[in-house]
């Protein structure tokens, strides 16, 4: 399957102008854009979410899923973008978001306020809902293992198959696979809901790489974990670490 944008679905070695939902005009007042594999999303200035490409996984989050192989006509993809819905009677849409990670096969969303949301491939327990091995269409929100919805958060990221995030209060939570420890819990279990890594109140960013997570303070100290097999925790090893570390300068 050719990239999907611009409402035609070709490849193109030059930029195109993205449509509307229409087909016909195209998106306008885009105040922020995020790019996952193969599907791609936008915030406007209204607070509508806007979502399309690829989504095997149900990660353009508007109620539908791949249903056949790529090769097949019975394919569900989008090449305009789609609102992404949200609530539990499938006629509402999620807004007012503040910012968006999008991965390789699932999305997650801020909402103002700090609630998290997400859709897509769960095979991992990477949506963070208490549950593995689903797909969602549609958003479902983040809870912790007492099933209360995480929220005053101000970042996420994640990487493959793992998500990350960060409260304001200072407190990193992560949740999904973590065969190589980059959850940073101390283990290589696989969790189904976030679990609290620790906290310190400087801490302003995170961010999650194929199979290890970064952590940044505003002193300018950055704290890494999970797989080191090419040296990427910058520790002077090469070995996994299940828990944060400082790295090293030379």
């Amino acid at each position: 399957m050719g990239s999907v944008h611009g409402g035609t679905g070709v490849n193109s070695p030059t930029p195109v102008r993205v449509r509307d939902a229409s087909g016909v005009g195209y998106l306008e007042d885009v105040i922020a854009v995020f790019a996952g594999s193969q599907h791609t999303l936008a915030i406007t200035g209204d607070g509508k979410l806007w979502a399309w490409g690829y989504n095997q996984f149900g990660q353009l989050g508007n109620d539908t899923i791949l249903t056949g192989a790529a090769s097949d006509t019975n394919i569900s993809y989008s090449t305009t973008p789609v609102r992404v819905k949200g609530g539990e009677s499938g006629d509402e849409f999620l807004e007012n978001i503040s910012e968006v990670f999008a991965s390789s096969g699932w999305t997650v969303a801020i909402k103002n306020g700090g609630t998290l949301w997400a859709w897509g491939s769960n095979s991992e327990g990477q949506l963070g809902n208490g549950e593995n091995n689903n797909r969602y269409s549609t958003p479902v929100q983040v809870k912790d293992e007492n099933g209360d919805g995480l929220e005053d958060v101000i970042a996420v990221s994640g990487g493959n198959n793992h998500t990350i995030a960060l409260k304001r209060n200072g407190t990193v939570w992560a949740w999904g696979y973590n065969y190589f420890g980059q959850l940073g819990d101390g283990t290589t279990t696989r969790r189904n809901s976030p679990v609290k890594l620790g906290e310190a109140s400087d801490l302003i960013r995170v961010a999650g790489g194929y199979n290890h997570s970064a952590a940044l303070r505003r002193s300018g100290i950055v704290w890494t974990w999970g797989s080191n097999n090419t040296g990427q925790l910058g520790d002077g090893t090469n070995n996994n670490r299940s828990k944060p570390g400082v790295v090293r300068w030379k």
